[in-house]
């Protein structure tokens, strides 16, 4: 795709398009974040990030598409994201609106690779998934990490480590993959986007219209050697910028970034 067309492409989904579809809230501590995340990436061409957001709502990777634009405007990194190769390949006329998410991602040259996840394994009577056919897509996302990775191109990485939609809003158990392609990429920096609704919203829909609030919490720089964070250290950064009523078992976690 050429440069400009997959500018102008880029703009108009992540910029544009939730500027006028959304109500959006972001506080002067977020965009004091994003310019220092701005600085930090533009001085350090060699890092990846990864910006990982929880999961509520079809509109969710559109909004942490929004923040991301904002921390890396120049497009300066390749863009990544692991889609539901359930939800690919469904025929289900629900699932239309995903797919119709995953065209407009390539379109301005987000990449995407469909795995099956976690959750769809642990019930093979609905979805019919083994853990041998979910290695098999998630060996395909590592290759392409690792391909990125040996080509020193510095890539943004895209993920909800919930995996799913929450049912009802609360942030949920979080899978370790994140932490796997994180010392894949490294050095990397772990951005948490927290995306919470001032009204009611529905979880299978894109919920156009409505107010919500985009937030950055406490980012986190690994590098070689440094200190390994297990995956409840990041689910805490990203529950502490979310309302009470949304951060589930990480409200009374003990605080384990100490």
């Amino acid at each position: 795709m050429k440069e400009g067309l997959k500018n102008k492409n880029r703009n108009l989904l992540i910029d544009f398009l939730p500027r006028i579809g959304y109500k959006i809230n972001i506080s002067e501590n977020t965009w004091q974040k994003i310019e220092e995340i701005k600085d930090f990436l533009d001085k350090n061409k060699e890092v990846s990030f990864i910006g990982y957001f929880n999961h509520i709502c079809y509109s969710d990777p559109l909004l942490a598409g929004h923040i991301i634009d904002k921390i890396d405007p120049k497009m300066s990194r390749h863009i990544i994201a692991p889609i539901s190769y359930h939800h690919m390949k469904s025929k289900n006329i629900g699932d239309s609106t995903l797919k119709m998410m995953q065209g407009l991602a390539n379109w301005c040259d987000v990449e995407t690779i469909p795995v099956i996840q976690a959750y769809q394994v642990r019930n093979p009577e609905k979805y019919g998934y083994t853990a041998e056919q979910a290695n098999i897509t998630y060996k395909k996302l590592f290759n392409r990490i690792g391909d990125l990775r040996k080509n020193n191109i510095a890539t943004g990485f895209i993920i909800s480590p919930e995996g799913t939609r929450s049912q009802n809003g609360v942030l949920e158990d979080a899978e370790k993959g994140m932490i796997l392609i994180g010392k894949m990429l490294e050095p990397v920096l772990f951005i948490p986007i927290g995306i919470s609704y001032n009204q009611e919203f529905k979880r299978n829909r894109l919920n156009f219209g409505k107010s919500l609030n985009l937030e950055i919490g406490e980012t986190y720089f690994y590098e070689k050697g440094g200190d390994k964070k297990d995956i409840n250290f990041y689910m805490k950064n990203l529950a502490e910028i979310l309302p009470e009523n949304m951060r589930g078992k990480w409200a009374q976690m003990p605080d384990v970034r100490k």
